[in-house]
């Protein structure tokens, strides 16, 4: 996570397992941004980026919805963005937000810092960190 030209950029990969018998729908996997518990934005889910003039699509071919087969796993490289506006004033907090297959909205506590907007943070996180 580094906090660069008035832009918060979140480079992460998710692995989704599934031990169950059954197929995990996982819609519009995204992370919000929130200062203590009040939502302030989400973030835009950037479906490739361009490296050494070669295109590398992220999520699930750009899809940030994913399907996972019953007693599996699967790996996916995501990238969000945010730049910085009076909408997306100062905040605390990250949050993965989706829908599973029932459209109900799952919500998730991802980071908690000090920072925000008020600091060129980088956050280089090499731990497993499990989510749900």
């Amino acid at each position: 996570m580094q906090v660069k030209n008035n832009s918060l950029h979140i480079p992460i990969w998710v692995e989704f397992i599934n031990t169950k018998n059954e197929t995990i729908i996982i819609r519009d996997f995204n992370i919000a941004i929130y200062n203590n518990n009040e939502f302030i934005n989400k973030m835009t889910q950037i479906n490739f980026i361009n490296k050494d003039s070669e295109k590398i699509v992220l999520a699930n071919n750009g899809n940030y919805t994913f399907i996972i087969p019953p007693r599996s796993a699967v790996k996916y490289d995501l990238y969000f963005t945010l730049k910085y506006n009076a909408s997306s004033r100062d905040f605390n907090n990250l949050k993965i937000i989706y829908h599973n297959n029932k459209d109900k909205i799952h919500t998730i506590n991802f980071k908690n810092f000090a920072a925000g907007w008020n600091s060129n943070i980088i956050i280089k996180d090499k731990d497993w960190n499990r989510l749900m």
